[in-house]
């Protein structure tokens, strides 16, 4: 690690204003770190079994005692007397093209996961937080003591669905190789990570080996790992624009119908080749209907008369509907940052103090009493703390500029030029669904009480997505980080490679470039907790993305769906089963 060149970088910061100390930046670290490494011995793991122990109740969001959370639990695999058969009835807010090369989204997924797989999945670790890849279509994988070629091992038998044209021929390594080239082409979505592709090839029927122009300890975290499918060549040449709507997969549903802005509806694979602990094949539900519904208050609406399985809410919506709803309400554990992003290279962004002022202007502690109720600060910037320290984390480890200031905020505006301390903005932030509606009108009204206005400009989830991802907006947008990618080195590709996507904020530092570059190739534990708090000041001092604290994520399903086996995020949807279905067999 070039810790002189990162020393020389802080104290230019220090110089011009920024308190190290208070954020800790000054102070000496145990090198003590339980870091996301890379895979050393180069061979996954197994799929953990679908089995946990008897269910736990969790604390109360606070100032909801006595609500239907107090009767919150973990997700725990319910593997006793399944029942097969029935149709699970899911809402989203997302509605895009079947192609994960023209949209980086977590909502593409929320369609493309019944039909498509990926080589492998993030799975919880042991404190069932997403931090570890297990295995799917891939069986395993070794790594070159160099870090630049790659080789994976294919499960063998797997078939595409019995649909044409595949007509469910057999899953092999030029199915990969197809998509490895189609994601690194220009026009890709996933350009940022599969630019570092070399070359891809096929040597044998199960295996695949990936040459990268560089070495990088953290490929395997980056290719396949988010949500890039491994879609059909067939369907991709001969297709004439199906893509659009049209799904055949290794998955575990079939895609029936499809009608943008409207909803899918699938039904069970019965070849599909996974089985879950017991030995039984999934999935355990004969369809799945997927409604697209664009707002919160009308997804709530659908649940309330029983027309889907779960509620697009929050919190609030839940504690509501527990009072005359037949429910079961699960913690969920992160599910990731909510942020706003300022463009860093437009005034009045690109001066640090302005930045600083927005960032102190935030009610941060009462959003968090009153919205997310026991708010995990600690995941409330684009890295989490746990890979900064083993410290127990407090509030002042945000530094000086994350607590609720408006005095100082206000002083730091008019030192920028800003007579009265007061700011309009003449673009309004942009954000799409799901979410997103809740987090830009809680920012807007936040930030109005300290003189700092700014318009909402709402859009579906279609056009905000290439929307977000070309950044052409002017001056603010809402941002995301998601906690499955739990290394070091993502989080700074993510967020502050000059040409990443998902930077937002347009940085473009030469010490972080440096720094990004370097954390390619480390893999030394201590090593990556310095870079870990290099990225923590780094963010938190510039101010470049303004984070509001991460929700415990309570979510809420109807009374007959059973076996939720994780905390964190959607569960594997074909382990899903019904209490009411009448089956016991497939």
């Amino acid at each position: 690690m070039r810790l002189s060149s990162i020393s020389k970088h802080l104290l230019a910061l220090a110089v011009t204003g920024v308190m190290l100390a208070a954020c800790g930046g000054g102070e000496k670290e145990t090198p003590a770190v339980q870091a996301t490494n890379p895979p050393k011995t180069g061979t996954a793991t197994t799929v953990p079994s679908a089995s946990g122990p008897t269910v736990t109740a969790v604390p109360t969001v606070k100032g909801q005692t006595g609500t239907v959370l107090d009767k919150a639990f973990l997700g725990q695999a319910e593997m006793d007397n399944i029942k097969y058969g029935g149709t699970l009835r899911r809402p989203t807010t997302f509605s895009f093209i079947l192609d994960s090369k023209r949209n980086q989204s977590a909502g593409l997924s929320d369609t493309m996961k019944y039909a498509y797989e990926k080589l492998y999945e993030w799975g919880p670790n042991k404190d069932n937080e997403f931090s570890t890849l297990a295995p799917l279509l891939a069986d395993s994988w070794t790594a070159s003591a160099d870090l630049t070629t790659y080789t994976f091992k294919l499960k063998k038998g797997i078939k595409w669905q019995m649909v044409a044209p595949l007509n469910g021929r057999e899953f092999v390594a030029d199915d990969v190789v197809f998509n490895i080239k189609r994601y690194k082409e220009i026009d890709s979505t996933s350009f940022d990570r599969y630019g570092q592709v070399e070359d891809a090839t096929a040597p044998d029927k199960y295996t695949v080996v990936v040459k990268l122009k560089e070495p990088n300890a953290f490929a395997v975290n980056e290719l396949f790992a988010i949500i890039d499918y491994i879609l059909p060549p067939e369907l991709v040449r001969d297709g004439g624009g199906s893509l659009t709507t049209t799904a055949i997969g290794t998955g575990p549903y079939i895609l029936k119908r499809f009608e943008l802005r409207q909803g899918a509806s699938f039904v069970r694979n019965p070849d599909y080749w996974q089985k879950d602990a017991k030995g039984n094949v999934l999935p355990y539900t004969d369809a799945v209907e997927v409604a697209y519904i664009p707002d919160r208050a009308t997804s709530v609406a659908a649940f309330r008369a029983g027309q889907t399985d779960f509620p697009l809410g929050n919190t609030d919506d839940i504690v509501a509907l527990g009072t005359n709803m037949d429910m079961r309400v699960f913690y969920t554990g992160r599910s990731g940052g909510q942020g706003m992003t300022l463009n860093s290279t437009k005034a009045p962004w690109n001066d640090v103090r302005v930045r600083r002022a927005v960032n102190m202007s935030l009610d941060k502690a009462k959003h968090g009493d009153t919205v997310v109720g026991e708010g995990r600060w600690d995941y409330s910037v684009p890295i989490a703390w746990d890979l900064v320290s083993d410290e127990p984390f407090s509030f002042d480890k945000f530094g000086p500029y994350y607590k609720y200031n408006p005095t100082e905020a206000k002083k730091l505006l008019v030192e920028a030029g800003f007579v009265d301390g007061k700011i309009k903005i003449a673009s309004p932030m942009a954000f799409g669904g799901g979410a997103y509606p809740i987090i830009a009108q809680t920012f807007q009204a936040l930030l109005k009480q300290n003189g700092i206005e700014f318009e909402l400009n709402p859009m579906d989830m279609a056009t905000y997505n290439p929307y977000y991802f070309n950044r052409p907006y002017q001056d603010i947008a809402l941002t995301h980080m998601l906690f499955e990618q739990r290394y070091v080195g993502w989080y700074a590709k993510t967020k502050y490679d000059k040409d990443a996507v998902q930077n937002t904020a347009k940085v473009n530092d030469p010490e972080m470039n440096k720094v990004i570059k370097e954390l390619k190739v480390a893999t030394d534990p201590a090593k990556l907790r310095q870079y870990a708090r290099y990225l923590w000041d780094f963010d938190t001092l510039g101010s470049y993305n303004i984070w509001i604290p991460v929700g415990k994520g309570y979510t809420a399903a109807s009374s007959r769906v059973r076996n939720n086996p994780m905390r964190n995020g959607p569960p594997f949807l074909s382990e899903l089963w019904l209490a009411d279905a009448t089956r016991t067999a497939p």
